[in-house]
């Protein structure tokens, strides 16, 4: 069932969730509002739902947990508040996690760790705050993570070296502290750095000079000391660099 691109307005029907052997189910881009029916957390042969850039409000239901079959899910867009719900962790067959530009709170959930297949995750635009869980070092098959535009703190990156399929990695414009980890070197695949607007110290590592893959970076707005490591120059892809708004000398 496709109805995305429409004008529908009103709210979902918990009705929807009688459509029990539904595999795929896209409302995205309508006019739709009010909360998202717990029922739908039945709906138990759903492989993609895309309810994004709607006016959906309340809370991610807890049932949605029970979707096991669920290889997509995308609600971004929408007025969306609350906690992720720890049961997201259950989503087993989960490849995209889509939870961008709500109004999302709280931590990120450990459970989310589990999430092994998944390749694409993004939570960026949202109000999360607290540390990035290191549970999420368990996907290792992840290519996108967007944590960005965000209140999350404390340190950085502890889970980095197992994820050696990274393409784009954002934390940007958040509250992350501490230094830059020698372990990004690891990320051979990298192709986009993007770390701006936080609160990041030490000095900019010679170790991204192994990144020969990166194409863009964006280290601006931190509190970075030291010179421009010459190893910068291995970076024979570099198309943008930015290291504004810190305090590199030399």
């Amino acid at each position: 069932m496709d109805l995305s691109l429409n004008s529908l307005h009103g709210e979902i029907p918990p009705a929807i969730a009688s459509l029990s052997r539904l595999s795929y189910l896209d409302l995205v881009g309508n006019f739709l509002h009010g909360p998202i029916p717990r029922e739908m957390g039945s709906m138990g042969l759903l492989g993609y739902l895309g309810l994004a850039f709607n006016n959906l409000t309340g809370r991610i239901p807890a049932s949605f947990g029970n979707l096991t079959t669920l290889a997509t899910l995308i609600i971004a867009k929408n007025m969306l508040a609350g906690a992720i719900p720890e049961e997201l962790g259950k989503l087993a067959s989960l490849d995209n996690l889509e939870l961008h530009n709500n109004l999302l709170d709280g931590q990120i959930p450990e459970s989310l760790g589990n999430l092994t297949k998944v390749r694409f995750m993004y939570l960026y635009g949202n109000r999360l705050s607290g540390p990035i869980p290191s549970s999420l070092g368990n996907l290792r098959k992840l290519r996108d993570l967007d944590l960005g535009q965000n209140r999350l703190s404390s340190g950085i990156l502890v889970f980095l070296p197992n994820l050696t399929d990274l393409n784009t990695l954002y934390l940007a414009g958040n509250e992350l502290t501490g230094f830059l980890p020698q372990e990004i070197g690891l990320l051979a695949k990298l192709n986009a750095l993007l770390l701006y607007t936080n609160q990041l110290t030490g000095t900019i590592l010679p170790i991204i000079g192994n990144l020969t893959g990166l194409n863009h970076i964006d280290l601006s707005d931190n509190q970075f000391v030291g010179s421009i490591p010459g190893e910068i120059g291995s970076l024979v892809g570099l198309r943008f660099m930015s290291l504004s708004q810190n305090q590199i000398s030399g």
